[in-house]
């Protein structure tokens, strides 16, 4: 068997160091879709709870400002990262990690509304800032040889971090014990798996060199990236209120809990949809060609599966729980070929036009879309309570019609590639 051409960048990186590395990203999805999807749910629920979801959408929204504060800060630190010793760079980093899984873990310990949401603000930011800068080094390291390899183990680790959250915290949210041994585990190997990342210094960017509008947007990425945010919004919005549809609108006994199996069955089929993708969607680039566009059936695919799954619990079409997981299976199949295919299209982009900038904003699409997301809820919230109206039934509402308006920019995008 040859070996690997050690003048490819990246054929020297190897399965077992991606497999580890990206380790981080599963312990900070998982600690962000605690703080984003389930956990601010049931604590505003337990503390507040004639006024939750006004609470809810402040803690998100200010939350996610912090969370898109964290990713545009972190971006200096690659060009930092490159010059810094070794010992310096894993100091840092290290330090910075610790202090995410200490305020991940006192999240849970305190009762005051102001500490909880100064926590989740931090955690956000926190997570987010390494995320993005941990992210951006594994793909410099990964290069053109392990580029396919490591954005696909990126995305099923961040997608498997986003379904443990709330099957945990949905069943065990009480179990504080638990919930602390946890905390200090995620915590020891959200640490060690960054390690590999900083004890060598980070090599030079590959592919075209970048310039000044390297991280510029052409007219069919503007649209591609809109997409992409109203796919994320959608999912927020219902995410965000999965608990109060469930228990107020749907009447599901037991609803904490089914909330949690229900994010788990999206979740689910994300990631054997991100694994299995060659096999169930086929590859994500049909076509040869540099940066070619996501075939238009398949970027149609998620928005239209979002309607349908939201048509079905908008009109009550089926309550029982078969029928709650089918639409969240199909959804989540949907969901995971999306989420891969925006990272394999966005990271190409990177390699043959010298988009250096378009990893910060693919790690950012989870902060702008989720200000359009929790925005909404925080009108919707606002006037809910006003007008005596059903916010659960609007929220849906909300996310139908986000879901919709996937459809005409995905035709733009095509229009704008075939100019």
């Amino acid at each position: 068997m040859p070996s690997a051409d050690p003048a490819v960048p990246g054929a020297q990186d190897t399965t077992a160091s991606i497999v580890v590395r990206n380790l981080t990203l599963l312990v900070l999805s998982f600690m962000m879709s605690a703080v984003v999807n389930i956990v601010p749910q049931l604590f505003f629920a337990r503390v507040v709870p004639d006024s939750k979801a006004w609470w809810l959408s402040v803690c998100l929204l200010a939350g996610t400002v912090m969370s898109w504060a964290g990713v545009r800060l972190s971006k200096p630190s690659l060009w930092w990262s490159r010059r810094a010793s070794p010992a310096a760079h894993t100091a840092v980093v290290a330090g910075g990690l610790l202090l995410t899984g200490v305020a991940f873990g006192a999240s849970f310990l305190v009762s005051g509304i102001v500490m909880f949401i100064a926590l989740n603000l931090a955690i956000r930011f926190g997570a987010n800032y390494a995320m993005n800068h941990l992210d951006r080094v594994s793909v410099e390291v990964a290069g053109v040889a392990k580029r396919g390899l490591n954005d696909q183990v990126s995305t099923g680790y961040r997608l498997l971090g986003m379904l443990l959250a709330p099957v945990w915290f949905g069943f065990l949210f009480d179990a504080k014990v638990a919930t602390t041994v946890l905390v200090v585990v995620l915590t020891l190997v959200l640490v060690g798996a960054a390690l590999p990342l900083t004890t060598k210094q980070v090599p030079p960017p590959v592919g075209p060199k970048p310039t000044h509008r390297s991280g510029t947007l052409d007219p069919v990425d503007r649209y591609v990236l809109i997409y992409a945010n109203l796919v994320f919004a959608a999912l927020y919005v219902f995410a965000a209120n999965v608990v109060y549809i469930l228990a107020d609108y749907l009447q599901t006994p037991d609803p904490e809990a089914w909330a949690g199996i229900l994010i788990l069955t999206v979740f689910a089929a994300a990631v054997l949809a991100v694994f299995c993708r060659p096999m169930l969607f086929g590859a994500v680039f049909p076509n040869a060609g540099p940066s070619p566009l996501i075939p238009r059936l398949r970027l149609l695919i998620p928005g239209l599966l979002i309607v349908g799954a939201v048509v079905v619990y908008l009109n009550k079409l089926s309550t029982g729980f078969v029928g709650i997981l089918t639409a969240g299976t199909v959804v989540g199949l949907g969901y995971g070929s999306f989420q891969l295919d925006i990272r394999e299209y966005l990271t190409r982009a990177r390699e043959d036009r010298g988009k250096t900038g378009f990893v910060t904003h693919y790690n950012n699409l989870a902060n702008t879309s989720a200000l359009l997301a929790f925005g909404i809820m925080l009108v919707l919230s606002t006037l809910t309570e006003r007008m005596d109206m059903d916010m659960n039934r609007w929220a849906l509402w909300a996310v139908l019609l986000i879901s919709v308006g996937t459809v005409p920019m995905v035709f733009l995008a095509h229009a704008s590639q075939d100019r």
